[in-house]
């Protein structure tokens, strides 16, 4: 068996080159930026424009009794 140059390896496909990635954002990175902040922005309108799901009230009781209990 010869050791072929263009024999498919795994290996070699599951390695992420992030150098690759980076020079795909550099290139894009108005789309990107545009996409990113129109999700971070629909969402934040609506989490905004709901309304709570609950609602806490709590009230406080003090006793004005200053007589020690020993």
């Amino acid at each position: 068996m010869t050791h072929n140059s263009f024999e498919f390896n795994q290996e070699d496909d599951d390695i992420i080159d992030l150098q690759q990635y980076w020079l795909t954002l550099k290139r894009r990175w108005l789309p990107a930026l545009i996409v990113g902040s129109s999700v971070f922005g629909v969402a934040a309108f609506n989490t905004l424009k709901q309304e709570p799901i609950y609602n806490a009230e709590g009230k406080l009781r003090f006793n004005s009794d200053r007589v020690s209990a020993l």
